[in-house]
C-alpha cells in the first residue's frame, strides 16, 4: 500500500510540474557560465539538466554544464531536499541527506540529539525555542536541521 501511495504522490507532483504556468519554485535569476542571466522559475530537473520557464512563458531545457555552479548547487539542493525524508517540523533523520543538502545550499547542519519523550531539557528546548515562529523562520533560511532522537516509549524507523 505504501508503494501505491508513493506512486500517487509522484503522479501528483508530475502533474503540478507539467501544468503550464503552474511552477512551484519562485522566479529567480539564473546565470550561465559565461555570465548571461535570465529571470525564470524552475519547472523540473533531470539528472543533467533543468527545465525553466521565463516570466513571459517561454520554456527552456538547460544542461547543467551551461549553468553557473551556484545554480547547479541550487537545483541539486532542491532535489536532495525533495528526496530526503523529513518529519513535520522540517527535521531530517538521514545524515547523508543532511550533508548533501548542506553542501548544495552552503549551510551548516544543526544536529539535535534528543530524547523527545523523556528528556525534560529536550522537551523544554522544543517548546520554548525550536517550535517558535522566529526559530523556524531563521532555520529555514540559515540551517539544515537534523534530529537524532533516542526515545524511550516511541517506536523508531529502521534507519
Amino acid at each position: 500500500m505504501n508503494h501505491l501511495r508513493r506512486r500517487i504522490l509522484m503522479a501528483a507532483v508530475c502533474l503540478l510540474f507539467c501544468m503550464p504556468n503552474q511552477a512551484v519554485e519562485p522566479v529567480r535569476t539564473w546565470t550561465s557560465r559565461d555570465g548571461r542571466t535570465l529571470e525564470a522559475r524552475m519547472l523540473s530537473s533531470q539528472a543533467d539538466s533543468v527545465t525553466i520557464m521565463t516570466t513571459t512563458g517561454q520554456t527552456y531545457i538547460v544542461p547543467f554544464e551551461k549553468l553557473s555552479e551556484k545554480d547547479v548547487a541550487h537545483v541539486k539542493g532542491l532535489k536532495a531536499r525533495a528526496d530526503a525524508p523529513e518529519d513535520e517540523g522540517g527535521w531530517l533523520e538521514d545524515f547523508d541527506a543532511a550533508k548533501t543538502i548542506a553542501a548544495a545550499e552552503k549551510k551548516p547542519v544543526l544536529m539535535l540529539f534528543t530524547g523527545s519523550d523523556w528528556c525534560g531539557y529536550c522537551i523544554n528546548l522544543e517548546n520554548k525555542v525550536l517550535s517558535t515562529k522566529e526559530f523556524e523562520a531563521f532555520a529555514r533560511e540559515e540551517l539544515v536541521l537534523m534530529m537524532v532522537d533516542f526515545p524511550s516509549g516511541k517506536s523508531q524507523s529502521a534507519r
